[in-house]
């Protein structure tokens, strides 16, 4: 009997509430806010550090991929929401983007700042602290939802068995 009653309660933990609500607005306004400040920033930037070589072109494609990643962002959220069946495979894609991009970027720009032999002022300093705390926070957003993904019983409940060996991909 006792076993039936954790099966029962096991069985309530459904449906897109609680941290799996949570995880999905994140999802659908976390990259739009983030795609607003970024747009925000590309216009900052634009006219300033001009020392910084390949400026524009990395601003250009740190927009561009942002964009996209924003709109992937949004679509895995919706489709959380919507319990669609490749919501999870979307999901992982978009935290596996998030992440990717993240460590791309912060290796580009160590590359860019070692090459260039820019000097270690101030302003280099705040750019590249910023791109570190940023790969560092995808990092652990990235590790902290995917853990949640593989090891939520609400999620497995919601979007089948096949969620363990899809998030292990």
């Amino acid at each position: 009997k006792v076993s039936s009653e954790k099966e029962d309660k096991k069985e309530q933990i459904k449906a897109v509430e609680g941290w799996l609500l949570f995880f999905c607005m994140t999802l659908m306004l976390g990259p739009l806010a983030y795609l607003f400040y970024d747009i925000t920033a590309y216009f900052e930037i634009k006219d300033q550090v001009n020392w910084i070589p390949l400026k524009d072109t990395i601003l250009i494609i740190d927009l561009i991929l942002t964009i996209i990643i924003s709109c992937l962002g949004v679509y895995a959220g919706w489709s959380l929401w919507k319990i669609s069946s490749n919501a999870i495979s979307i999901t992982r894609l978009y935290l596996n983007s998030t992440l990717a991009y993240s460590l791309f970027f912060l290796f580009l720009i160590t590359i860019i700042f070692t090459v260039s032999k820019i000097p270690f002022n101030t302003i280099s300093q705040n750019i590249y602290g910023v791109v570190v705390k940023d790969t560092i926070s995808s990092l652990a957003y990235v590790i902290i939802w995917k853990l949640y993904l593989k090891n939520s019983e609400r999620v497995k409940n919601t979007f089948g068995l096949s969620v363990s060996s899809t998030i292990q991909q």
